[in-house]
């Protein structure tokens, strides 16, 4: 029951044990180890669908249980156990905490252990302070998330996005996990989520693994240097990205249909986004799949599909097809077919090297691309003479990009255990991308 959910936050270790008297009167004679006789386990099982709009008139308002005067649901503050979902869901959580420097999801901190086989569905996730991390199902995960997923209402996960620089750290916002250090496969989120950094599924993954997972929703970052918006992952500081897409657009600073910033040494390999990524900031960076890939990052058996467009008159503004800058970062058997706008700066040269990249000669620090193409007809940047080199991606025509069908000619070295390369007409797709199509 709800009130059973309620009382976990007085079980953190999930041992089914708590001195707290609201405890025993919702798990009445609750004994050690109760639910697994003879094994050693800790935590909790949803046995039935749970609803937040205990009324049933379809809205989550001051005549439902825990509307608490409008702030709605507290979250579960720490949590170090297992929740199994065994595929039930929990409808309607509702949030609009006026909190600083808070966690915010149905769990605000999810420590260890395991969520699993669960749903959230209409989810609608508010935090009015700074520095808040908000996602539907966590705050912060540094367990394991697995074959989980979020919905969200027309306003789904957002936080306050107003920041002053040195004040405190901006709030982000997630639509399954604000701040990712632990595991999460299996996964996705539909809810659009905006803050100062926004993830479609994740805003801000710190060393965390995402595999096989997707995001659905739209990523607005604010228009604010230095904010990041991504399809799937805002900020990804050194965590790995696998087998995993992103379908929505992202807006912010630093813009990509993937992941809007990737640094301290970040993977993404056998992913792809088809969503645009948009920024009107000054000096944004904005890339079909990441928009700044930074130093010692590496994209690999990807692509995207979306637009890259930028609308800021600044001249450091730089647009790619795949990623707006690759900034000492490694690009391999990966290409971008989405139009690429560089900006409406007058001084800019529109060169070639946009269609892959946005890197020119004063920004490819040490940046290696390899085996890696662009569309010259549909991205709209055709073969220039400065930026031709393979250093850059090469550029290729739509049939050169769909008449290999097999590991041959252009895609030699790209592998068929990986990639399907399709008919005529078709591009390569990635194989075993959990979730697609």
């Amino acid at each position: 029951s709800l009130a059973q959910l309620d009382a976990i936050r007085y079980d953190i270790d999930g041992d089914g044990y708590s001195t707290y008297l609201k405890y025993p009167a919702v798990f009445p004679n609750a004994e050690t180890r109760m639910g697994c006789p003879g094994i050693v386990c800790t935590g909790y099982e949803l046995t039935a669908s749970l609803d937040f709009d205990t009324d049933g008139d379809g809205d989550v308002d001051a005549d439902d249980d825990y509307w608490n005067d409008g702030s709605g649901w507290t979250p579960i503050p720490w949590f170090d156990a297992t929740l199994e979902g065994n595929n039930h869901t929990i409808s309607n959580l509702y949030i609009n905490a006026a909190h600083k420097n808070a966690f915010l999801g149905l769990i605000a901190v999810h420590a260890g252990g395991v969520i699993r086989n669960i749903g959230l569905v209409s989810v609608s996730v508010t935090g009015q302070g700074s520095a808040n991390r908000a996602g539907g199902l966590a705050g912060s995960n540094a367990g394991t998330i697995t074959n989980s997923y979020v919905t969200g209402r027309a306003q789904g996960i957002s936080v306050n996005d107003a920041w002053i620089a040195g004040t405190s750290f901006p709030s982000a916002a997630g639509g399954l996990v604000g701040l990712n250090y632990g595991t999460i496969s299996g996964s996705y989120s539909t809810a659009n989520v905006s803050g100062f950094d926004a993830g479609g599924l994740v805003a801000l993954n710190n060393e965390g693994t995402i595999s096989g997972s997707h995001a659905t929703g739209n990523a607005t970052a604010a228009e604010h240097h230095g904010s990041s918006g991504g399809g799937l992952v805002g900020v990804d500081y050194g965590g790995t990205i696998t087998r995993s897409y992103a379908t929505g657009n992202a807006v912010g600073a630093f813009a990509g249909g993937l992941a809007g910033y990737t640094k301290l040494g970040t993977t993404i390999t056998r992913s792809y986004a088809t969503g645009n990524a948009n920024s009107a900031a000054w000096g944004g960076k904005i890339g079909g799949l990441v928009g700044f890939n930074n130093s010692d990052c590496t994209i690999s058996d990807s692509y995207a599909t979306g637009n890259a467009i930028a609308a800021s008159e600044h001249n450091n503004t730089k647009a790619g097809g795949l990623a707006g800058i690759n900034h000492g970062g490694a690009i391999t058997n990966s290409y971008a077919t989405g139009t690429v706008t560089p900006g409406p700066y007058e001084g800019r040269p529109v060169t070639s090297g946009r269609g892959l990249t946005g890197n020119d000669r004063l920004t490819n620090h040490l940046s290696t691309v390899t085996a890696s193409y662009w569309d010259t007809e549909t991205t709209g940047q055709a073969n220039g003479d400065s930026f031709s080199t393979s250093e850059y991606g090469l550029g290729k025509t739509t049939a050169q990009l769909q008449t290999p069908t097999s590991a041959a000619g252009i895609y030699a070295d790209w592998g068929d255990e990986i990639w399907d390369f399709g008919e005529d007409n078709e591009y390569p797709k990635l194989k075993d991308v959990a979730g697609q199509d």
